[in-house]
């Protein structure tokens, strides 16, 4: 299970705070994979792109070139976002 979200309540909680809420994300996505140049890039810019949601993490990509992400929605589906090699196993 995912034990970044918990219920206080009947709320939902979230691990990852919205800084422009001060409050636990209400993001419609379920996780995010970032592809950048370093480690460090890639976890800031999940985290953003997360706390984004959908619509506002795919503008963020399309402005962003040197950045691919894979977000997961809420009921499993992907979507992939940027220029990325797509490999089959």
């Amino acid at each position: 299970p995912n034990r970044r979200r918990w219920r206080v309540g009947r709320e939902e909680r979230h691990h990852l705070v919205d800084p422009r809420t001060v409050l636990s994300s209400a993001s419609d996505l379920a996780q995010v994979t970032v592809l950048a140049q370093s480690a460090e890039r890639a976890d800031v810019f999940a985290k953003t792109l997360y706390l984004l949601g959908e619509r506002g993490a795919a503008a963020f990509v399309a402005r962003h070139r040197d950045l691919a992400a894979v977000l997961v929605r809420m009921d499993g589906t992907t979507r992939l976002l940027g220029e990325m090699e797509v490999v089959d196993a």
